[in-house]
């Protein structure tokens, strides 16, 4: 299992179901989940994997699954959607 602390990288939308290879499309539903891993050192890190909805819900899961949300594939280029305003930030 990954440490518990540390700063994490969480990667980005990918783009590509982690299991069909198939490419996720602007607007479509996938699931980002977050395993255990290695990387190419062998320290444990936590890695990104995007799935189409339809193989999720097959019941595909990646060994060393932590976590998991559901969300809607971005536009190209569009602007990440922030969970609070810069003002209610600041505050």
């Amino acid at each position: 299992m990954a440490g518990t602390t540390g700063t994490y990288e969480l990667g980005r939308f990918s783009g590509e179901c982690a299991k069909s290879h198939a490419p996720i499309l602007a607007q479509q539903e996938f699931i980002a989940a977050l395993v255990d891993a290695l990387d190419e050192e062998a320290r444990p890190i936590l890695k990104r994997l995007d799935f189409a909805a339809a193989v999720w819900d097959e019941g595909t899961r990646p060994d060393g699954l932590v976590c998991f949300w559901r969300s809607i594939a971005p536009e190209p280029g569009e602007k990440r959607q922030m969970f609070v305003d810069d003002e209610t930030l600041l505050e």
